[in-house]
């Protein structure tokens, strides 16, 4: 398995964090494949390393590893009552150690579904949870943090309380062992939906499409009123039109 060490290096990595024993199967299959990905089912026996292709599914049991080397993408579906849909983005590694639980070593990723799912986000100096509905961004930082982006839906996140809610278009960081929240910034959906290679370097929409520009669309709207209310109107020909004071003439 030389190749996946020089497209790869981090499965020596993974290797030293997984753990033994028995757990429930997870049934994925893979919508799309670019470049090198792999599933890693067992760190005992590296010949079990699996190079995932588009079209393929799997059956693992937990823990096991996913990975995306440089220039490579990963779609996977897992169906349950319901779609959930997981994408990797580029130089990405993430053990998941139970059906919502997912450990990050490096990169992003991107999760999609329409019923609430409780998920344990962690790093080696880090943990938080999410729940909620929609479509979100994670991406671990170089301080072994999180930063999560809702593109649709709605979500809270904390540890033993909840210390925010993220709505479509708000940006939040985590860290510490504690998972402490930062203040939700906001993005620029539209620009970020345009830009998104998590969303754009897939052959095939996610099922959320059409949430995900309502979403967009909703915020320009939003955006646009807060404007006008601060600078004036528009005017029919869509020019802005600036509300002015003179000053007093000296006397």
């Amino acid at each position: 398995m030389r190749l996946i060490f020089q497209s790869c290096s981090i499965f020596y990595t993974i290797s030293v964090f997984f753990f033994w024993g028995k757990a429930d199967a997870s049934n994925w299959a893979v919508k799309f494949a670019t470049g090198n990905t792999y599933l890693q089912p067992k760190i005992h026996n590296i010949e079990n390393t699996k190079r995932l292709e588009t079209e393929a599914s799997f059956e693992s049991p937990f823990p096991f590893a996913l990975v995306s080397a440089k220039s490579s993408y990963l779609e996977l579906e897992q169906k349950r009552s319901f779609v959930l849909a997981l994408r990797l983005g580029q130089s990405t590694a993430i053990e998941v150690r139970n059906p919502n639980d997912f450990f990050f070593f490096q990169g992003s990723a991107l999760f999609s579904h329409r019923q609430n799912i409780h998920f344990t986000l962690s790093t080696a100096s880090c943990e938080t949870k999410i729940h909620g509905t929609g479509t979100w961004l994670i991406q671990k930082t170089d301080h072994q943090g999180f930063k999560i982006i809702v593109l649709e839906g709605e979500f809270k996140a904390g540890n033993e309380k909840v210390d925010g809610v993220l709505n479509a278009g708000d940006l939040a960081i985590v860290s510490g062992k504690k998972g402490l929240i930062s203040q939700n910034i906001k993005i620029e959906l539209p620009l970020l939906l345009s830009s998104c290679r998590l969303l754009n370097n897939f052959p095939t929409p996610l099922h959320s499409k059409s949430r995900l520009i309502s979403a967009a669309q909703v915020q320009s709207i939003r955006m646009k009123k807060k404007y006008e209310a601060f600078v004036g109107q528009v005017s029919p020909k869509n020019k802005v039109r600036l509300w002015t004071v003179k000053e007093k003439a000296e006397k």
